[in-house]
């Protein structure tokens, strides 16, 4: 099974999905809530966002394990697609500052994505105030 919750993921409910029991209280109750869900019920697929945020002291490697945990346990639940939107503010202040060096650099924004270096300043920094506060 996936690791216990921890500080490093935030994860921004929207809305809950309730299945006759507690409302979602962190990613681990997320992933088993939305892999319960009846896809036969569900036209156009589901899509499934997470947003992770890397606490300041995790290394890459433990980053990346734990994702990997998280998304094995949803597919072997039966989930059906899970879209990742991991980043930390320092990447996105840099890349800010040094557009050329990030030009593949995709966000995801209230529904679609985006090329980070493309959107205007504004856009830019309330991303950068997302990644800082866990938002």
């Amino acid at each position: 099974m996936c690791p216990m919750y921890n500080s490093s993921f935030i994860i921004p409910l929207i809305f809950t999905v309730k299945l006759n029991r507690v409302p979602s209280r962190n990613l681990t109750d997320n992933i088993r809530d939305v892999a319960r869900l009846d896809y036969k019920n569900i036209t156009n697929n589901i899509a499934f966002n997470v947003k992770v945020v890397p606490a300041a002291g995790d290394s890459r490697e433990k980053t990346v394990n734990d994702i990997y945990s998280y998304v094995k346990t949803y597919f072997d639940l039966g989930g059906m697609q899970m879209q990742l939107n991991v980043v930390t503010s320092e990447t996105l202040k840099d890349a800010m500052a040094h557009p050329e060096n990030y030009r593949n650099l995709i966000v995801r924004i209230s529904g679609y994505n985006a090329y980070f270096v493309t959107l205007n300043r504004d856009m830019q920094l309330e991303l950068i105030e997302r990644a800082e506060y866990g938002i």
